[in-house]
């Protein structure tokens, strides 16, 4: 049995004991409510991209799962994509064509706003010879308990993927592990407070492997129904093997404006002093922002635009990445039962090394253009077809690619 596949079978057997063992905790959970989202899932924007960027498309991988007042809700679900895509990174490194087949299934559960639980394997075959097929996995569980003022939440989850990486230049297999555990307090009738703390793993097959702790920590004052201003600090140690550890410190200040129903906006804005453990230089202060700009003109219309500088660990010893990502979408319902997104996306990526000789080192610029036309077309099946370009220009010639995927989809969900 080769690498690949003693990782396959490990991951198929992870992934049934931990589904098995997110149903029995969830069980144990007792009165609980369901914590809130968190402003993240806004925008693409404000995600970082510590797991890589992959060069395919995602598909219909993400579902959402409904409440109906207090009773459980079971979802299972189920979807299969078909997509060419060319120059895609292997396994070594080369680049090839291939067309990209994914079966998942899965399932969705959300009990009484107490707690949600997901699980979905998914098979992902190429007809490339140089590139791996992947059985992956993606679990979660979301719980959380309030009592007066005083509320308190726990996530985990776990993905375990192989997929062609911006980043590496290759078909990089990877396992995440994630938990994080938050809590929040009401200070006064327009003050509170909210601090999490986190660990957060990430194994690949070929390159470092990365153990980060964090936490940080949030004042907000509620100044009216439509403005909040926070201020926070917190900070974070990444263990890297191999290689020297991260060390991050940041101070924010944020803005969360939402002056109507149709518009929506947040800002963070602050600075990040890092340091990799070892070098001779100290530390470097380094500016990060976020930006969250919604606006829905009209029922069927709606744009975001976002932005996001962050400080993130590299997939490459020795090394962190300082990167800018930007982008803008449109959403439009045509006909009344098709779905139309456009999108695009920047993004530089600047590689500084130990020594800090960001002369010599690796500097990354990215652009994507996405589509995606979708409709339903039976009750609770959709269909989709979309099509992807991604360009990356770098100062190393083995991480330039230019890329384009086209794809169908379809999905069903209970």
């Amino acid at each position: 049995m080769n690498y690949f596949e003693d990782k396959k079978m490990k991951n198929w057997m992870f992934g049934v004991c931990a589904s098995m063992a997110l149903c029995i905790s969830s069980r144990a959970i007792g009165q609980t409510i369901q914590p809130n989202s968190s402003r993240e899932n806004y925008n693409a924007a404000w995600v970082g991209s510590e797991n890589g960027t992959s060069i395919l498309q995602t598909g219909f991988s993400d579902f959402s799962d409904t409440v109906i007042g207090a009773v459980g809700l079971f979802r299972p679900r189920a979807s299969y994509s078909i997509q060419y895509g060319n120059n895609l990174p292997s396994i070594r490194g080369e680049r090839e064509d291939s067309y990209v087949q994914k079966v998942l299934l899965g399932f969705g559960l959300r009990f009484a706003e107490r707690f949600s639980l997901s699980y979905s394997p998914s098979y992902t075959w190429y007809s490339a010879a140089q590139m791996e097929d992947q059985i992956s996995h993606q679990a979660s569980l979301s719980a959380g308990w309030q009592t007066g003022q005083f509320g308190l939440g726990l996530t985990q989850s776990y993905t375990a993927t192989s997929e062609p990486l911006v980043e590496t230049g290759a078909q990089t297999y990877q396992e995440s592990w994630g938990t994080t555990l938050s809590a929040g307090t009401a200070i006064s009738d327009t003050a509170s407070a909210d601090v999490f703390i986190s660990q957060q793993i990430r194994n690949t097959d070929a390159f470092a492997d990365v153990t980060t702790w964090s936490g940080f920590g949030w004042l907000r004052k509620r100044y009216s129904e439509s403005l909040t201003l926070s201020v926070g600090a917190g900070g974070g140690y990444s263990s890297i093997d191999p290689g020297s550890d991260l060390l991050s410190r940041q101070l924010k200040a944020g803005l969360g404006w939402t002056p109507g129903e149709r518009l929506h906006i947040d800002v963070e804005l602050g600075v990040d002093y890092s340091k990799l453990m070892g070098s001779e230089v100290g530390d470097v202060a380094n500016p990060i922002y976020g930006l969250n700009f919604q606006y829905r003109f009209a029922e069927v219309t709606s744009f975001s635009l976002g932005a996001r500088r962050s400080v993130t660990t590299s997939y490459f010893s020795n090394q962190y990445n300082e990167s800018a990502r930007y982008n803008f979408s449109v959403s439009q319902r045509l006909l009344g039962r098709l779905n139309l997104n456009l999108g695009v996306s920047l993004s530089d990526n600047d590689y500084i090394s130990k020594s800090m000789a960001t002369a010599n080192g690796r500097s990354d610029q990215q652009t994507t253009y996405s589509a995606q036309l979708s409709t339903p077309i039976w009750t609770k099946f959709f269909a989709a077809v979309s099509y992807q370009h991604v360009e990356n220009d770098s100062s190393l010639a083995r991480y330039a690619l230019s890329s384009d995927s086209y794809g169908f989809s379809i999905s069903w969900q209970y």
